[in-house]
């Protein structure tokens, strides 16, 4: 599926949030000039959100894609790898379901530059320890596009699965395909079920 022109829309009044997409295809409806608010459920509940979730081929992020600031969250309900370049922009929440995260792999790199006034926040749906799995990146290198600053990684770290290494942060290089970072910096890492940051193998993070 794909959309030429979306813009300036509103998605309101709904009971199951504003937008359900698969994840490789956020980029087509996720438009900082469009309105995804007062979307109400059943029980008089505010569900203010785009659902991410994986059916097959559009589960990943195959296609380089900007997710910008909206006035809902990004409800993530399904592990994805960043094969290509994501962008999340300043101000915008993801928020991950029970144990899924985000790997960015060789070939892939997320850019998450956020402000002081404006921080990019990974969180979970729900606010507990080890909520949801973490951001891994796995054997991918880019000094110039691998960048987090003024990020808010909280309640991540599941304990029920290894794939994150157990941390809310895990950065892993083999020497074949090694993991470079250009820069983590101004980012508060809280809430994992056991470590903030995991790192192991050929990795180098050039500014933390």
């Amino acid at each position: 599926s794909s959309i030429n022109i979306f813009d300036s829309n509103t998605i309101t009044g709904n009971q199951w949030g504003a937008v359900k997409s698969e994840t490789n295809l956020v980029r087509f409806i996720a438009d900082e000039a469009s309105s995804y608010s007062g979307n109400i459920d059943i029980d008089s509940n505010p569900i203010d959100r785009i659902t991410i979730w994986d059916n097959g081929d559009m589960g990943d992020i195959i296609n380089s894609a900007i997710w910008p600031e909206i006035d809902a969250v990004y409800q993530v309900y399904a592990t994805f790898f960043v094969y290509r370049d994501l962008v999340i922009a300043a101000g915008a929440t993801l928020e991950y379901g029970t144990d899924y995260g985000t790997s960015i792999q060789p070939g892939g790199t997320l850019t998450a530059i956020g402000t002081s006034d404006e921080h990019i926040t990974f969180t979970g749906v729900n606010k507990i320890h080890g909520s949801w799995g973490g951001l891994a990146f796995d054997n991918c290198n880019s000094e110039d596009n691998n960048r987090l600053v003024y990020c808010d990684i909280e309640y991540g770290g599941s304990s029920s699965t290894n794939e994150w290494n157990n941390a809310s942060l895990s950065i892993v290089g083999i020497q074949s395909s090694p993991t470079v970072i250009g820069e983590i910096s101004n980012c508060r890492i809280s809430g994992s079920s056991y470590y903030g940051i995991d790192i192991s193998g050929y990795s180098s993070i050039s500014t933390f």
